[in-house]
């Protein structure tokens, strides 16, 4: 290395700033940061796969009786589990031997640093958050399975192992406005169109909490209020999130520059039943020690992340498509 006192300098500046990287990712997103304060960022201790429990189906062992009448005990299936593989993710962050040399002092070397550093959490940040509403299929096949996965438009596909062409209890609930309503959804039809789909996934009190929404649709949503009262969630909006009450849901634009929610799109989801599931000691962290090619004159670090997203009841999800 050219200027090997810096190491340490390099190592604690990158170090100090990663520490939080894992709680400010879950902070950037609207539907993570829900699920963190639902408790559903649950980390994950090992194993092959990430096993996600799942109830699927009331006791058959019911029924009224009079007296010493029978009751039955017989064995009934109610639960099984879905299977989701361990996705992983990087960024990565290179110094060379020239830069270190030329930004000389430690007000410089910081500078350089902080905004190197921000560079690579940014961008780590950026792809988790693509990855919440991926197909899965990006990356090569490892990218984490985000919504267009657990809450897709054609309900029939296989998530966690199990194949919902077979398994209807496990589809969520799809619709889209051309096909099963009255044609594309407008700010006349709009309220219509989400009631009919909120309806669909609410269980007595277990109603959608969230309602994230690509530009077009939230826009479609806030024309139509313009002329009604809109609430907002106090919390969400001092975090900075554009949101406006739909019944008990928050409907979020994640539209509009940067955006990843699909183009026409609201999901009504309930995060009780989503999850976030990181490997423990690796929501966000240093892969190995930074590295010194044998080859170049540079400093390399790489942060990284395991773990994926899960949903343990599909039945109470939703997605209304508005074209």
């Amino acid at each position: 290395m050219s200027n090997p006192n810096y190491n340490n300098l390099i190592t604690t500046t990158i170090e100090s700033r990663t520490r939080a990287l894992a709680d400010n990712i879950t902070q950037n997103s609207a539907l993570l940061r829900r699920m963190r304060r639902r408790g559903n960022a649950r980390p994950v201790s090992g194993g092959r796969l990430i096993v996600q429990e799942i109830d699927f189906a009331a006791t058959t062992n019911v029924g009224w009786y009079s007296g010493l009448g029978t009751l039955t005990t017989a064995a009934f299936e109610h639960a099984t589990a879905a299977e989701f593989a361990i996705r992983e993710a990087y960024a990565s962050l290179i110094i060379s031997g020239l830069e270190m040399a030329q930004n000389r002092g430690r007000e410089q070397m910081i500078d350089m640093l902080v905004a190197r550093v921000t560079n690579m959490e940014r961008s780590l940040a950026n792809l988790l958050n693509t990855g919440v509403y991926s197909d899965g299929s990006g990356g090569g096949g490892n990218q984490i399975g985000g919504l267009q996965l657990l809450v897709p438009l054609t309900n029939t596909n296989t998530v966690g192992n199990i194949n919902r062409n077979t398994a209807t209890w496990w589809r969520n609930v799809a619709q889209r406005s051309s096909v099963n309503f009255s044609g594309a959804a407008t700010a006349a039809t709009i309220l219509n169109h989400m009631g009919r789909v909120y309806n669909s996934v609410t269980r007595g009190t277990d109603v959608p909490d969230i309602a994230p929404a690509d530009g077009n649709a939230f826009q479609l949503f806030m024309d139509a209020m313009s002329d009604r009262q809109t609430i907002i969630d106090d919390e969400m909006a001092r975090a900075g999130f554009v949101t406006a009450k739909f019944r008990n849901a928050d409907v979020v634009l994640d539209g509009g520059s940067g955006g990843q929610a699909p183009a026409n799109s609201i999901y009504f989801l309930n995060t009780n039943y989503l999850f976030w599931r990181p490997m423990a000691g690796m929501d966000v962290y240093r892969v190995g020690s930074d590295r010194e090619p044998t080859n170049q004159d540079a400093l390399i670090r790489i942060i990284g992340w395991k773990g994926n997203m899960t949903v343990s009841n599909s039945a109470l999800q939703g997605l209304l498509r508005t074209d």
